[in-house]
């Protein structure tokens, strides 16, 4: 079967779509699987650090009323499997299993140690909360994110005190989702993507 060509089906859908400056007051809803890709870590870092880099971060470039929703990397099924199974093929090199200890410095460059499951799903408990702590709601999804974070920002787009939202992603599958869900009475929904 025939991978989809999914950004030139986004380009398509937006080809009558302008851009606009984003609200300088809305609630962002971050997909961190987009997230972890986006800081670039460095060499001779621990993993506190690393944590650490990604909430600066996020605080710096969005401000606190976020959500950040993560995927899950349990063995639960997922409309994504396929998907992964086709990443795995392409992989080079994998990261063993690492003990996150907070002052271990991190002997894997990024991609290495992400395509460890093990090491993604440690890494992204640590991203939580330290999130939590600084008062950022985070959630982690059983599998997939994508049906979460799509639902996050209807729920804040739908609340009673409601401003605009919007949506930090690259996934064009969150795109379609947001399209097909959002409803007229909704105050403005963005999709803030940096990818390709």
């Amino acid at each position: 079967m025939r991978k989809p060509d999914k950004p030139a089906l986004l380009r398509s859908a937006l080809t009558d779509v302008t851009s606009e400056k984003l609200p300088s007051h809305c609630t962002y809803v971050i997909d961190g699987s987009c997230l972890l890709h986006k800081v670039y870590w460095g060499r001779e870092k621990t993993i506190s650090e690393l944590v650490q880099q990604h909430v600066d971060y996020v605080t710096r470039t969005f401000g606190y009323r976020v959500v950040v929703v993560c995927d899950g990397y349990n063995d639960a099924l997922s409309t994504k499997d396929h998907e992964h199974k086709w990443q795995q093929q392409q992989i080079r090199k994998v990261a063993p299993v690492v003990d996150v200890a907070t002052s271990q410095v991190l002997g894997f460059d990024q991609d290495t140690f992400l395509t460890n499951g093990q090491n993604k799903d440690s890494f992204i408990f640590l991203l939580l909360a330290a999130f939590s702590t600084v008062g950022i709601k985070s959630l982690q999804a059983p599998g997939d994110a994508d049906t979460v974070i799509v639902s996050e920002a209807l729920l804040h787009a739908s609340a009673a005190d409601s401003r605009s939202v919007t949506v930090f992603a690259d996934d064009t599958d969150i795109l379609a989702m947001l399209f097909y869900h959002a409803t007229g009475d909704m105050p403005a929904i963005y999709f803030l993507s940096e990818g390709n």
